[in-house]
């Protein structure tokens, strides 16, 4: 994979800012990765967050300005794991950010089985099938669609690295909940709480916000709808 042309651009978050290398006219921070970290509860006995997809380490940066809590992120793509780990050099977070660069179908290597506390991620939404049309790079080609990693396969992983009551908590696109939901329940992983987002009032809602948590009690907590934009 070719290098990466990178910017340096400062973010803002929870009173905080950091430093963010973004790869130019390739990815971008986007507002559903932010609302996603918003969603996110870290408790007082969790220890490491693993956060699955994660590109040029947004999440992670993101969450660094909420918890001291260990963070690890997987990314299957070389170009954009180098950019990560620059970031963090750059903010100084290597103690507590650390960046794998892997496809998480080989977990075993780095995680032993059911010692996670929370998973985070922004994974694929576009199933090939359903979404044939390529984007102008590979890079966004496997960032949006399941060409590396299916939601299925996801979940999955996450069923085998949580502990019992971790939570996974994650972003997707609204017209897929029912075959999401679907498949959590078939690993074991229990909604817990949702949140629609609209771009717009008078539209239906794109994404949603979903908690999970392995082998949890039933119940499913529906929370106020949240804005993210306008269009």
């Amino acid at each position: 994979m070719t290098k990466q042309k990178s910017e340096l651009i400062e973010l803002y978050h929870n009173g905080n800012s950091f430093f963010l290398y973004q790869a130019k006219d390739v990815f971008k921070v986007t507002t559903d990765s932010v609302k996603l970290v918003d969603f996110v509860t870290i408790r007082k006995d969790d220890q490491v967050i693993l956060d699955i997809g994660t590109g040029l380490a947004t999440i992670p940066l993101l969450l660094a300005t909420k918890t001291k809590k260990k963070i690890i992120g997987v990314e299957i793509q070389e170009s954009l794991s180098n950019l990560a780990k620059e970031s963090i050099k750059y903010n100084h977070l290597e103690e507590q950010i650390e960046i794998i660069n892997d496809k998480i179908q080989n977990y075993k290597n780095y995680f032993l089985l059911h010692n996670i506390d929370v998973v985070v991620s922004n994974p694929p939404y576009f199933k090939l099938e359903d979404n044939p049309l390529k984007n102008k790079t590979d890079e966004l080609t496997i960032a949006r669609h399941e060409v590396m990693l299916t939601f299925d396969e996801l979940a999955q992983i996450v069923s085998k690295l949580l502990k019992e009551n971790g939570r996974f908590f994650f972003v997707h696109q609204s017209e897929r909940l029912i075959e999401i939901i679907e498949t959590l329940k078939k690993y074991e992983l229990e909604p817990k709480k949702l949140q629609f987002l609209y771009h717009n009032k008078e539209k239906d809602s794109t994404l949603f916000l979903l908690e999970a948590s392995y082998k949890g009690k039933r119940g499913l907590k529906v929370l106020g709808p949240q804005m993210i934009g306008e269009e």
